[in-house]
């Protein structure tokens, strides 16, 4: 289902046309993960994954990733 006004596909090849040429950028990562948090949960956790690698402390992908979590009823 497409949310009007967003283009979430679009973000995603942005994102990726970024980290082609900024690999190492956690905030890179946490874009693509919001990009694709609206149907590919899989990719979002991938990449949500990476930018935490990038920085263990990367505020947004922590709450990105704590609500994930919450939506899935994994309280750990």
């Amino acid at each position: 289902m497409r949310t009007p006004g967003h283009d979430f596909e679009l973000a995603a090849r942005k994102f990726q046309e970024g980290l082609k040429q900024v690999s190492e950028d956690a905030d890179l990562y946490f874009g693509l993960a919001r990009a694709y948090s609206s149907g590919d949960q899989s990719s979002m956790l991938k990449s949500l994954n990476q930018a935490l690698a990038i920085n263990s402390n990367h505020i947004a992908s922590l709450l990105l990733m704590m609500d994930h979590d919450i939506d899935a009823e994994d309280y750990s």
